[in-house]
């Protein structure tokens, strides 16, 4: 049968039609005058190929009518008229129907036949599922690929249509495949080809073209729009974790293309053996430690996973965005990474600190100022909007805008132009807004202090941050993360972190979430010597619970004292004056006492990447 069908030379659709030819000639050798038909049908329902004998028209319409409606629910096979009805299925597919006029009592040898012709269908229906389609994702398979890059040829030799064909290979397969169970891999495999399909477009082809590839076929796409959309894809693979068993896993990709403008041969081969030969991560030229500690999301319990499906969602469109959450939670690192992720990610990011610039000099940084505009103004100046052409504006703290400073934000948001102060010409903008508040915007506009049409303005999609003390679970993951971040920014090797730490850190609620849990870390590691643990006593008063300390009043100062000279001299970075000025002492003094508690200023060498 298989030798008939001729696999090898046909296309997806020819397969199936070919197929069922078959099978029907098979069936009128049996069945012999008794009506009978088979209805194909494409995965919308819709029939595209119609086999019948000594059916009426009038009886055909009615039925296909009929099977729109009737089908839902029923065990097969089971009765529509004068016909039985048998689904032709797959594993995986429906084909479509079969119909036969009930068998009378003298006809049972026929119906026997028929069962056993139809048992055998399915068998072979099971074996093109198989071969055309993965089972494990449920997508088609490299046959049906090849079958839609050969409409891709024709559409390109006759309209001139460009294509492109993307290959995605997925490194470190064999490491899980070793690692762990067929059935976690599969399970893997499964939930990145659902990450793929939110990536791609709704026009794109996705497939499983080998047991660690997947490939994307791009209709009606350019070399510049191919390359934007690898650039996206890449990013969003380097930023999302897979379920794999109880764990998240952070997997590596290889992604090669190539593009009709390109190609000298239109074959299909040839379009996926150059894909092939393109594979090759982009990243590979940045060192190990810069691609480590890139800004990364850091924990796998629900509300954070959440918290990255939004993410991802948000960096694929052009709306605006409202980041709610406590400070310290990460709002900008959030804001960033949509920024990264997103088509503008060539283009700047600004930063507007909306808390921290008077409300005088606000509306001459965000939309500049012309020359003579007000006292100082000696010549024009680009105000940050525009500075951020194509690219995105971060207005964090947004709630502490003024009623008239929020009217003009505005303006700007909803017809995209500014005026600069003291000008009269408008200047369109092209930039994606992301706002940022730590209160509740909602009860601020019930209060009367945010205006309501700029609050609906900027919340076209809401992420909202969860504090650290809601997401717990993450916090032994984030203090190995900042571990190792610090050691090599110190210049230190630290052997571990004694479980004491972890218990104490994880039972701490974090009013200052991670940003405190960050600084904390960092002055750990200064407390700790080269080349040992983390431990305990190192931990600050604050957060280390007093029953725990057997501390004598003396030992008790003497330990706030080095903690609160590590905290001012971090934060002045380790300039002497300025910190004998912040904690109000001599010079002399603070010399005299970074020597009696033996601190060492961190070495230059290992400055942040």
């Amino acid at each position: 049968m298989l030798e008939k069908i001729s696999v090898d030379d046909l296309t997806l659709s020819q397969v199936v039609v070919e197929f069922f030819d078959f099978i029907f000639e098979l069936l009128s050798e049996i069945l012999q005058e008794k009506t009978y038909g088979i209805i194909l049908t494409k995965p919308n329902g819709r029939p595209f190929h119609i086999l019948t004998r000594s059916v009426t028209e009038e009886e055909l319409n009615t039925l296909i009518k009929k099977l729109d409606t009737c089908t839902k629910g029923k065990e097969p096979p089971f009765q529509i008229e004068n016909f039985m009805i048998y689904p032709l299925k797959g594993k995986l597919s429906n084909y479509g129907y079969m119909f036969i006029s009930d068998f009378n009592e003298k006809e049972q040898a026929l119906a026997e036949k028929t069962s056993s012709i139809l048992s055998k269908t399915t068998e072979l229906l099971n074996f093109l599922d198989f071969y055309l389609i993965d089972p494990t994702t449920g997508l088609p398979g490299k046959r049906y690929l090849t079958s839609r890059i050969d409409e891709q040829i024709q559409r390109k030799i006759r309209y001139g249509e460009n294509f492109s064909l993307i290959i995605i290979k997925f490194e470190n397969f064999q490491e899980v495949a070793k690692n762990y169970t067929e059935q976690a891999a599969e399970s893997l495999i499964g939930n990145i080809s659902k990450f793929l399909k939110k990536i791609k477009r709704k026009s794109d082809i996705l497939a499983r073209l080998d047991f660690d590839k997947f490939a994307i076929l791009m209709p009606h796409t350019t070399a510049a729009g191919t390359a934007s959309f690898i650039e996206r894809l890449q990013s969003a693979l380097n930023f999302e974790t897979f379920r794999i068993e109880y764990s998240n896993k952070k997997c590596e990709f290889q992604i090669g293309s190539v593009n009709s403008e390109d190609l000298h041969s239109l074959e299909h081969d040839e379009i996926l053996l150059n894909a092939m030969l393109n594979l090759g991560s982009k990243e590979k030229n940045i060192s190990a430690k810069q691609k480590r500690f890139a800004f990364e999301i850091i924990g796998d319990s629900d509300r954070i996973k959440e918290c990255k499906d939004e993410i991802l969602v948000a960096s694929q469109t052009d709306m605006t965005v409202l980041l709610l959450g406590e400070t310290g939670t990460g709002k900008e690192l959030v804001a960033r990474k949509i920024h990264e992720l997103s088509s503008r990610r060539d283009k700047p990011f600004v930063i507007i600190d909306c808390a921290s610039i008077p409300e005088s000099l606000l509306e001459s940084e965000l939309f500049g100022h012309e020359k003579g505009a007000f006292t100082g103004a000696t010549s024009r100046k680009v105000g940050l909007f525009e500075s951020a052409e194509g690219g995105t504006v971060f207005l964090d703290e947004i709630e502490a805008t003024s009623p008239a400073m929020q009217a003009k934000l505005l303006r700007a948001i909803e017809d995209k132009v500014i005026r600069r102060v003291g000008g009269t010409e408008y200047i369109p903008i092209n930039v994606r807004i992301i706002s940022a508040s730590n209160v509740d915007l909602e009860e601020e506009v019930k209060r009367g202090n945010f205006r309501k049409d700029l609050y609906y303005r900027i919340s076209g999609m809401m992420i909202k941050l969860p504090p650290l003390r809601e997401r717990k679970r993450d916090i032994p993951q984030l203090i190995s993360y900042f571990v190792q971040k610090y050691s090599i920014e110190h210049g230190k090797i630290i052997k571990g972190i004694t479980p004491p730490v972890y218990e104490i850190l994880q039972a701490y609620d974090w009013p200052g979430n991670v940003r405190e849990l960050e600084k904390e870390v960092e002055r750990l590691i200064a407390f700790t010597e080269d080349g040992s643990y983390i431990t305990e006593d190192k931990i600050s008063p604050k957060i280390r619970p007093l029953s725990n300390q057997t501390f004598t009043l003396d030992e008790l100062m003497e330990n706030y004292e080095k903690n609160i000279l590590i905290d001012a001299l971090l934060n002045c970075n380790w300039n002497e004056s300025k910190t004998a000025k912040m904690l109000g002492i001599s010079r002399t003094s603070l010399i005299s006492k970074i020597k009696k508690y033996a601190l060492r200023r961190p070495p230059e060498s290992f400055s942040k990447n």
